[in-house]
């Protein structure tokens, strides 16, 4: 009774429970969730794929999930493009906004909040904890409050593609 509750979010039930897929074939599964917009850092994540030699990104499995904000579907198409231009098609997944982000959260090793711009509170990454998932955040805003590098997850130099590239080539 009393207190305060730091980065409280509502329980989301079975954190730990792994939907079926492609668990032990080797891959490791990344989720970018929220608004797709200039600054929430997708493009940099699909960039950062690109240094990793082919071979090495065939392990990769990536869901980008979220929606755009009203009728402005460019930054939509712009990710489609580095998609499609760099042939990670079968790397990377896009998935509409859902209400219920939890299966998802589920299907994901690691969470990805690779945002341009300091993100004032870093929701996802509170979430992504509360799934028992570990978080590859950009080092700055209230992220840096939220994420330990190398206890529950790894800070990145913001806006630097060769850092997260190889961030994300650790996991």
């Amino acid at each position: 009774p009393g207190g305060v509750v730091y980065n409280g979010i509502p329980e989301v039930g079975e954190t730990l429970r792994h939907d079926v897929g492609d668990r032990g074939t080797g891959f490791c599964r990344l989720l970018v969730i929220g608004r797709i917009n200039s600054w929430k850092g997708q493009d940099l994540l699909l960039k950062a794929l690109c240094l990793i030699n082919e071979d090495e990104r065939d392990k990769f499995r990536v869901r980008i999930v979220g929606g755009v904000y009203g009728e402005d579907s460019r930054s939509l198409e712009r990710l489609h493009r580095i998609v499609s231009s760099n042939d990670l098609n079968s790397i990377v997944q896009f998935y509409d906004f859902t209400n219920d982000p939890g299966e998802h959260f589920r299907w994901a090793d690691w969470v990805v909040v690779p945002s341009t711009k300091p993100e004032p509170f870093g929701r996802v990454a509170v979430e992504a904890f509360a799934y028992g998932k570990p978080v590859v955040a950009a080092s700055h805003g209230g992220l840096t409050e939220i994420v330990t590098h190398g206890m529950d997850g790894f800070l990145f130099e913001a806006n630097s593609v060769t850092r997260l590239c190889a961030v994300i080539d650790r996991c």
